[in-house]
């Protein structure tokens, strides 16, 4: 009866998934990357998967030491903290057509579960370029427990188009404190896909910090379901695209709860023809008085042939509210490259400065000293080679084991 249940189940997600649109937000269904999923549809067992990887090697060249590592969607290496389960909870029921996919074809529920004050936690999650299980991820934090999540999302030996992408769903405890770190260098062959639902309870507080510069096509979606009283949750994000790459970025944050706070930031840079599509849509609800919701998003043109489209909007049932959204994107200044340039710096290592600078802003906001290592010197050697390859070594920026 077990596998009976498994099977309806395996139905019915496929019906939803292959009847969904690939757009839902009505506002925004002219503005997206349409990716044929069907061409990733799982075809490999458990054990192709798995067989012969070398995940050894990715960690050595980041200096870091994971405590949980899922490679091709599949977990590798785990902690008692990692918990595999037929079926996880909690678990996000999301419109969005990844996260359908991903109930469709997953071949591993992986559940974390933090309570207490633990120590940072970090995962590695490597594609290899073969057909992917996607990873159906959930996290729970206990009530009034503190927690540091540091994910990287890396590829390796990608030689054909393959997608690597983790359906999130993470619910934070009363009273808990959670700081999650994204960190995506995926190759140039690698379509990204992120689906994430976080729901918050009274007196928690969120800071999410997604650091997005890999992928042929990274596409991001977020959901911030804030039903708690005096809930705080910042969400912050950084894009950076060179060549032809696209980013279809959405993110939907939901005061549900009166005192709640939702704060988005975004920081996009863009050169040469690559192209970002940033949406952020913010919804209070009626009962969430005193509630706080804000969406910045600010763009950067590095090159004259990369493009950013930037979509914030609102709305607002409720009268008793701070809201505010807005937007800009501008090309360099010629003027402050003028200046950097009567200060003896070139016109490049000018623009690499001004850019660079506009990205720190963000990742400055990234507690984990660690982490934000790694990000800086990422954006330096992205702005400045434009290559997927890693870093051959991340100097003085501060590397850690």
């Amino acid at each position: 009866m077990g596998n009976g249940t498994v099977q309806k189940e395996s139905s019915e997600s496929m019906l939803r998934y292959s009847e969904a649109p690939y757009e839902f937000d009505p506002l925004y269904k002219k503005y997206f990357f349409k990716f044929d999923l069907k061409d990733y549809e799982l075809a490999n067992d458990r054990d192709a998967l798995v067989e012969g990887l070398d995940y050894e090697t990715v960690g050595k060249k980041l200096n870091v030491r994971f405590d949980a590592v899922v490679a091709n969607g599949i977990l590798a290496k785990g902690i008692e903290k990692v918990v595999f389960a037929t079926k996880a909870a909690p678990t996000a029921t999301i419109e969005d057509k990844f996260g359908m996919f991903a109930d469709a074809f997953k071949m591993e529920n992986l559940h974390f579960e933090l309570k207490g004050d633990s120590k940072p936690l970090n995962i590695l999650f490597i594609d290899f370029g073969k057909r992917h299980s996607p990873v159906d991820l959930s996290i729970s934090i206990a009530d009034f427990s503190k927690a540091t999540i540091n994910e990287f999302y890396i590829s390796d030996k990608v030689d054909a188009d393959s997608l690597a992408g983790v359906k999130t769903a993470l619910d934070l405890g009363m009273g808990s404190r959670l700081e999650l770190n994204e960190i995506h260098y995926e190759g140039q062959s690698t379509s990204a896909f992120g689906t994430r639902e976080f729901a918050m309870h009274d007196n928690s507080e969120l800071s999410f910090n997604g650091f997005y510069t890999g992928g042929k096509i990274s596409r991001q979606r977020t959901f911030l379901k804030n039903a708690g009283n005096n809930a705080k949750g910042s969400l912050n994000e950084v894009f950076l695209g060179s060549g032809e790459q696209r980013f279809d970025v959405y993110t939907k944050l939901e005061n549900i709860g009166p005192k709640s706070q939702c704060i988005y930031g975004a920081k996009i840079v863009m050169s040469e023809s690559a192209y970002a599509i940033i949406k952020g849509m913010g919804k209070v609800f009626k009962g969430a008085e005193g509630s706080e919701s804000d969406i910045k998003e600010r763009g950067l043109i590095y090159d004259r042939g990369a493009k950013i489209t930037l979509m914030p909007d609102m709305s607002i049932d409720e009268n008793y509210v701070k809201a505010s959204h807005s937007s800009a994107t501008s090309p360099i200044s010629e003027d402050e490259i003028f200046y950097l340039a009567s200060r003896g710096i070139s016109g490049e290592q000018g623009k690499l400065l001004i850019s660079s600078g506009i990205l720190y802003e963000t990742i400055n906001k990234i507690n984990s000293p660690e982490v934000k290592a790694v990000a800086i010197a990422m954006v330096k050697h992205r702005l400045s080679n434009k290559t997927f390859d890693l870093p051959r070594k991340f100097g003085n920026e501060g590397v850690w084991v």
